[in-house]
């Protein structure tokens, strides 16, 4: 009996996944190799890809390397690096939110308080941040291109992030 109450008023709270995919865009004509690991996209995102393609005029898209979030609570942050080919030096990464908007609202759409993506790139004795800063609202299901950053000259590419949510 015990169980059966439990079963009835005992509802976890779902598990909300955010994954963050990191594109790198090549510009057209690059006179060199762009730095960076490259992988194919993934098959959830080449819908977005190809809308991307109508819209922007970059030559060549990548997945760079993408970033599980699992948000709770009052904020979170999570660093790292990402992978850099030929020993170049490496690119700093920082994903944080502020505020988690708690359970999903109806319809499984997540709310993040102030989400940053920040980048450190390698620039001889010293490093340029760049960042994007906003409030994020994203349904299950979607593919959100959040923006854009400009990567240092040398890299002649671009990096798009987008965004897709799993609440379960």
């Amino acid at each position: 009996m015990a169980e059966a109450l439990l079963k009835r008023y005992y509802v976890p709270e779902p598990r909300v996944e955010v994954t963050v995919y990191l594109v790198r865009a090549s510009l057209p004509s690059s006179p060199t190799a762009p730095i960076g690991a490259f992988n194919p996209i993934p098959a959830e995102l080449k819908a977005a890809i190809e809308e991307m393609k109508g819209a922007f005029n970059y030559e060549r898209y990548a997945l760079w390397d993408s970033i599980i979030v699992q948000p709770k609570g009052s904020g979170g942050e999570l660093q790292g690096i990402l992978p850099v080919d030929g020993g170049g030096r490496n690119y700093l990464y920082t994903v944080g939110y502020g505020v988690y908007g708690g359970q999903p609202a109806e319809g499984k759409t997540v709310n993040l308080a102030n989400f940053m993506f920040s980048i450190k790139m390698p620039v001889g004795k010293d490093d340029i941040d760049s960042h994007i800063r906003t409030d994020v609202t994203i349904h299950e299901g979607q593919k959100l291109v959040l923006g854009k950053i400009r990567l240092l000259p040398s890299a002649n590419a671009d990096l798009f992030l987008i965004l897709t949510t799993k609440v379960n």
